[in-house]
């Protein structure tokens, strides 16, 4: 997916992602803490009337699926695998990951 938000790059082990517990935003270059990641990513959305203007692909979407959005940008698909894009886990399919980023990755929200 265009815009995928990978804080993992670079700690790729043996076929595998090694965990992360700090990363970097790619927008504003802050430290962030993994468990808040999808929060601190839904604050740079933009408010347009009643939608909002993602911060990292600058799609517009509707205010009620926009923390849905910024959890799909976390989702890394490598061959038929499927990564969590902030902790490295591994996962059978998409919605499993999703469910994961959701549970673990929004405590600040």
């Amino acid at each position: 997916m265009p815009g995928e938000v990978c804080l993992i790059c670079g700690n790729k082990g043996d076929g595998f992602y090694k965990a992360t517990t700090k990363a970097k935003c790619t927008i504003c270059g802050a430290e962030i803490e993994w468990r808040d990641a999808a929060s601190h990513y839904l604050k740079h959305t933009k408010r347009s009337g009643n939608d909002v203007v993602c911060g990292i692909c600058g799609a517009k979407v509707k205010a009620s699926e926009a923390r849905a959005h910024i959890r799909s940008h976390f989702v890394v698909r490598e061959d038929k695998r499927v990564f969590c894009g902030v902790c490295g886990r591994e996962f059978i399919d998409v919605r499993g990951a999703l469910v994961h980023i959701m549970k673990s990755h929004e405590w600040g929200s």
